[in-house]
């Protein structure tokens, strides 16, 4: 790979479940075969910790960006998360994202870029730039590190922190991790999200640089 010419950044995105109604929830998870409002009442807390998990129902809640210690940050949605904020927060993640050549992250062609197109889609907004998707190229727009090493094996176990520790570089941000998001954002921790996130980003171009010049 010969990006001598081109501008790198490492990218990632945080996400918290989109505000669904009781309507939907139960039909998303199934309800109608059950009787007791207990069981109900369960089952819809149980989806609902995991709305930010799934594309389809997630909303990205922080956005950031790793391409030097000069040039790094984060985009934090706003704080009421409703239409107004999310499309916002797109539209500002977006311009950032497109003043690089190159993007980088760690399961990106499934999760980030998919919510991220597909919530700009749900907003209707010209996006400056289309992430290149497709499997078994390495000389597009965006490339999925955990694809690139697993050769676009899906079901390959292999999780961010585990190829930092296999190519000995610093872990995982302590203390936090992806499943624990919501919470943080349910109690406000903004700022903790996004250094989380941040993190992730330092950390996903370090593994780049790591593994670039044998596997790209």
């Amino acid at each position: 790979m010969s990006d001598n010419k081109k501008k790198i950044a490492a990218y990632d995105i945080e996400t918290i479940g989109r505000p669904l109604s009781d309507e939907v929830i139960n039909m998303l998870c199934k309800t109608g075969n059950l009787k007791d409002p207990d069981k109900i009442a369960a089952k819809q807390a149980e989806f609902r910790g995991k709305l930010g998990i799934d594309p389809l129902t997630a909303m990205a809640c922080c956005g950031g960006w790793y391409a030097s210690e000069d040039d790094c940050g984060y985009v934090m949605l706003g704080a009421d998360a409703d239409a107004t904020s999310e499309k916002a927060f797109l539209r500002d993640y977006w311009g950032k994202l497109s003043q690089f050549d190159i993007l980088v992250g760690f399961n990106c062609f499934s999760f980030d870029s998919k919510i991220l197109t597909l919530r700009s889609a749900v907003h209707e907004f010209e996006i400056p730039f289309r992430f290149d998707r497709r499997r078994y190229i390495k000389s597009g727009n965006h490339i999925d590190i955990r694809m690139v090493i697993q050769d676009w094996n899906t079901f390959e176990a292999g999780k961010l922190s585990f190829f930092l520790d296999m190519f000995g570089l610093d872990s995982k941000t302590e203390g936090i991790d992806g499943s624990m998001v919501q919470d943080y954002w349910n109690e406000g921790l903004h700022e903790d999200i996004g250094k989380y996130c941040l993190q992730d980003c330092r950390q996903t171009m370090a593994l780049f640089n790591k593994i670039k010049r044998y596997f790209l």
